[in-house]
């Protein structure tokens, strides 16, 4: 009699979980501290809510500036990894053919003039971290696409050989067309959601509206403005965001450093770069182009 009433009872708990928490279904997650694969049950109400729930601009700009940290320490691990290899046969013969002054083989420009050696691919958008769920993975992927695609349509790119200089000694502040190039990139993957902003100091994220006031004191450099001929105030239509010579680029932390450096540029137009001078005005740096031959522009 007692044993009926306990199966009673254990079926009504059953039924009573089923129906507050509906099927239960397993899900397989990676432990970070033991970095082993588990499972756990849960119920049908909370993996319908996961799969629902999109990652909010400020969620799908950290990933993606996760996958682009990521993605340049693959390179560095690459290219520490064919440092390390013994050289091959092709390498010492390069190496005989220096040291006597001669070439067995054309070299890469020109082959690469003939047609006979393929031009560098466009570089790959960084991977999504797979730690995400995989409607994320799919946002952020088709988010870094989208910002590599505005980069490229971008007018009046610098080439990666440029450089960009202000000021001499030790206030000289200098920046290559290489790093613009990653500040454009990094500035359209947070243009939803700027990072580094700090309220308690009253300080805005990047990327942030660009004024493109006039100088209060009079010309500065021969110019009235750091751009003259583009449009002035709240409606200017410009922004600027922090430009570093560091791999991945500033994506809102505090090392590195933002530095002095800016880029400016339009939904589809790079402006220039600036910096401030002593007096704290806004003053564009000197832009000294490389040969054309020397960058391809299509090209991240």
């Amino acid at each position: 009699m007692h044993f009926s009433r306990l199966l009673a009872l254990v079926a009504t708990l059953s039924l009573t979980t089923f129906v507050l928490a509906g099927p239960i279904h397993r899900r397989s997650f990676q432990d970070e501290s033991t970095g082993l694969f588990e499972r756990e049950l849960i119920p049908d109400s909370d993996l319908d809510l996961a799969i629902r729930a999109p990652l909010t601009p400020v969620q799908r700009g950290a990933a993606a500036a996760q996958a682009i940290r990521k993605q340049n320490n693959r390179k560095d691990a690459k290219k520490a990894k064919v440092a390390s290899r013994p050289p091959s046969k092709a390498d010492r013969t390069a190496r005989w053919a220096a040291a006597k002054g001669t070439s067995r083989k054309p070299s890469k420009t020109a082959a690469r003039a003939a047609g006979k050696v393929k031009a560098p691919k466009p570089s790959r958008a960084p991977r999504a971290s797979k730690a995400l769920k995989r409607q994320d993975r799919a946002a952020v992927k088709t988010h870094l696409r989208a910002a590599g695609a505005q980069t490229r349509n971008m007018q009046n790119k610098p080439g990666r050989k440029d450089t960009f200089t202000h000021g001499t000694g030790a206030n000289r502040v200098t920046r290559t067309g290489k790093d613009v190039r990653k500040a454009i990139f990094n500035s359209r993957v947070h243009n939803g959601a700027p990072v580094g902003a700090n309220p308690a100091y009253s300080v805005k994220g990047n990327p942030k509206h660009f004024g493109n006031y006039p100088y209060s004191a009079g010309p500065v450099n021969g110019k009235n403005k750091p751009f003259p001929g583009t449009p002035s105030g709240f409606h200017s239509g410009l922004k600027e965001y922090p430009v570093t010579s560091n791999k991945a680029g500033w994506q809102g932390d505090r090392r590195p450093p933002k530095g002095p450096a800016r880029i400016v540029h339009s939904n589809n137009r790079f402006q220039g770069v600036v910096t401030h001078d002593q007096a704290g005005n806004h003053v564009a740096m000197t832009h000294n182009p490389a040969p054309a031959a020397q960058d391809w522009a299509n090209n991240l």
